[in-house]
């Protein structure tokens, strides 16, 4: 009888175990749930163009069937903007939604002041019938120099980013050119968070056109021998797009302007952001910004060359559960 009363105490307190585990388990899940939609924050600086868009992040839970079909900004017409599309990243608990807005207006050159527009908040009007006044960062558009396509003295012939965070883009001189300085907007915003470089590559554009090339032509064939090589020629594209990625070159603010370059030559861009929770709380920060390079021509004729820098963080789905701690 004694052996008995003893294993009831056991399945008791196995039950009492695994109802405490479920408990706390189901506690710690519901101290992560959202009342509502949780903005990401965003620093976006545009020119304005025919047409302005952008992506707009946002967290609902993962059961939520939320989605927005309206939104209104301060100072710009209700009708001019659109939702034009709507997807999510999944998560364990939660989907990282993602809202692409459209600003259309070919008069807004004509009521948009000098210093352009700045918007902190919107308002999100919702499928459920809610509404929402969020913070979303700062955005920004302005009025900037029209790009004359046919007139450009740099041409872009590659870009991209790496799983490890660099990106590049690679311009090819088109003419003999200085380049007199490189801008962005709000530098101290991103002081220590954007490393930015810049040097001439020694990379030729022939051998990045060769490599792809020859991989392309590899894929096309069956037979085991040519699977070989379409082993080496990955191989070696991938070796020369890598040293694309590979952060070198001076930092911006380490360059004495002008620099000069040839007809033909090659420039790179590089840059990254350190984006480690532990070192700067910034690496949620969704950024896509319009920086600029002043050139000037053999003729002395200056020009102005866009080039976009972008962070789009992955986070973990710890990430997100120290997000949602950090903006309660």
């Amino acid at each position: 009888m004694g052996g008995i009363t003893v294993n009831k105490k056991i399945a008791v307190t196995g039950i009492l175990l695994i109802v405490f585990s479920w408990i706390g388990n189901f506690m710690y899940f519901q101290s992560y749930q959202l009342e509502e939609p949780l903005f990401m924050e965003h620093y976006y600086d545009r020119g304005l163009r025919e047409l302005v868009s952008f992506e707009i992040r946002y967290l609902i839970n993962k059961n939520d069937n939320v989605n927005i079909y309206r939104i209104d900004i301060p100072g710009i017409p209700s009708e001019r903007i659109r939702v034009s599309e709507q997807y999510s990243i999944d998560y364990v608990q939660h989907n990282l939604g993602v809202m692409v807005v459209e600003i259309t207006d070919e008069e807004m050159h004509s009521w948009l002041n000098e210093d352009g527009i700045v918007f902190n908040e919107m308002t999100v009007y919702f499928n459920n019938g809610t509404s929402q006044q969020v913070d979303i960062g700062e955005i920004k558009i302005q009025k900037r120099e029209a790009i004359d396509w046919e007139e450009r003295a740099l041409s872009q012939v590659s870009g991209g980013g790496s799983s490890n965070g660099n990106s590049y883009s690679l311009h090819k001189v088109e003419e003999s050119l200085k380049v007199l300085s490189f801008e962005y907007d709000n530098k101290r915003k991103l002081e220590g968070f954007l490393h930015l470089y810049m040097n001439p590559s020694k990379i030729r554009l022939e051998e990045i056109m060769e490599s792809e090339s020859a991989f392309m032509e590899s894929i096309n064939e069956e037979d085991l021998k040519s699977q070989e090589e379409l082993r080496r020629t990955y191989e070696r594209m991938r070796d020369v797009q890598g040293s694309l990625f590979q952060i070198d070159g001076l930092t911006i603010k380490d360059i004495h302007f002008p620099m000069e370059f040839n007809s033909g030559e090659q420039i790179k861009i590089s840059y990254y952001f350190d984006s480690t929770e532990e070192h700067d709380q910034r690496y949620h920060l969704f950024i896509d910004i319009e920086a600029m390079l002043l050139i000037e021509t053999v003729e002395g004729v200056r020009r102005i060359q866009s080039l976009y820098i972008q962070n789009r963080p992955q986070f973990s789905s710890r990430q997100i559960r120290q997000i949602i701690k950090e903006r309660r």
